[in-house]
């Protein structure tokens, strides 16, 4: 399973500034949602509604549920390489400190969405996402998949777009952008870019035209991000901006035109500063409708995959029932 840690290699060397001290490598939330997430987690677990059963621990002993340690075990062990259990303690989801990571932390969260019940999963994902907007918006959901949208920018989305020709774009242009420092590498990435902020407001179909798609998909975008009262003018002030970068890259030379009354630009930088523009408008567009652009990840069929090569029937969970605690006898009632 590529999991969020496989995804986001450079999270696992970052390390977090709070208040001037210098947190733990793989460690880069804030206090506050680490708390939330843990806490939500743990009512997730507790309340036997959500995970499969083969994960949980029906202990009638102390009236209540928690993860089976076994299982997590080699569930993770299969598909991360490493053992959940190492950093968390399964009985009552505490963490040990000394080798708990973020990252891994969120690895745990994907691994849950994927085995949870068919339908408990969208209420699974709405309830972490309602924490995610409320501590700063930097991550969302697609699917099971966490997206960090401050660290990776649309690199690691690149793979998941749908539209095949967007999706060979946004990989020439991240590869071009390594060649900005040359006058000729700008403009290949300057070109790109433009290229795909072409792509990204038009219509797919080619029913409407170009100006009215844009607008429209701009109003979208400011419904998504801001309060109704606000929405017309982020709406003008997006669509502005991107009519702005549209009209940079039909009038400076060697972007989208090269004919005699396109403007020639002698400094490099300024076809970087076209780049950045196009890509960041690129990465609003995308990341504000993720289930637009991004293909649908399926983790009913990763379940059932794993559940069948393993052949584990999701259904039965370990009991620990009270009979079996009658059945303990301690040493200190020995008559001998």
């Amino acid at each position: 399973m590529e999991l969020f840690s496989k995804r986001n290699k450079s999270l696992s060397s970052r390390r977090q500034f709070l208040r001037g001290e210098v947190g733990k490598e793989g460690n880069f939330l804030t206090d506050a949602l680490r708390n939330r997430l843990i806490e939500e987690i743990s009512y997730i677990i507790s309340s036997n509604a959500y995970l499969e059963r083969f994960l949980i621990v029906d202990d009638k002993v102390q009236d209540r549920y928690y993860l089976e340690r076994n299982s997590l075990h080699k569930l993770s062990m299969r598909g991360l390489g490493y053992s959940m259990t190492e950093i968390c303690n399964c009985s009552d989801l505490s963490f040990d400190l000394d080798s708990y990571q973020d990252i891994k932390f969120f690895d745990l969260i994907e691994l849950f969405i994927i085995f949870t019940k068919e339908d408990r999963r969208s209420s699974f994902i709405d309830r972490i996402n309602e924490i995610f907007r409320e501590e700063g918006d930097r991550f969302i959901i697609h699917d099971f998949l966490i997206i960090d949208k401050r660290a990776g920018g649309l690199r690691p989305l690149i793979p998941l777009i749908k539209d095949l020709l967007l999706r060979d774009k946004l990989s020439e242009l991240l590869s071009e952008s390594l060649l900005i420092g040359s006058n000729s590498g700008g403009e290949v990435s300057a070109r790109i870019s433009a290229d795909v902020l072409q792509i990204l407001f038009s219509d797919p179909d080619g029913k409407i035209d170009t100006k009215t798609y844009a607008s429209d998909l701009c109003n979208k975008i400011a419904t998504r991000w801001t309060t109704e009262d606000h929405v017309n003018d982020f709406s003008n002030l997006i669509n502005e901006t991107v009519l702005n970068a549209k009209k940079l890259g039909n009038e400076i030379s060697n972007i989208r035109h090269t004919d005699g009354y396109t403007i020639k630009v002698e400094f490099p930088g300024f076809y970087k500063l076209i780049s950045n523009n196009n890509t960041s408008i690129a990465e609003l567009v995308i990341l504000t409708f993720p289930e637009k652009y991004l293909i649908r990840q399926d983790p009913d069929g990763i379940k059932k995959s794993y559940l069948e090569k393993y052949s584990i029937d999701k259904e039965f969970g370990k009991v620990i029932s009270k009979e079996e605690e009658n059945m303990f006898i301690s040493p200190d009632d020995l008559p001998f």
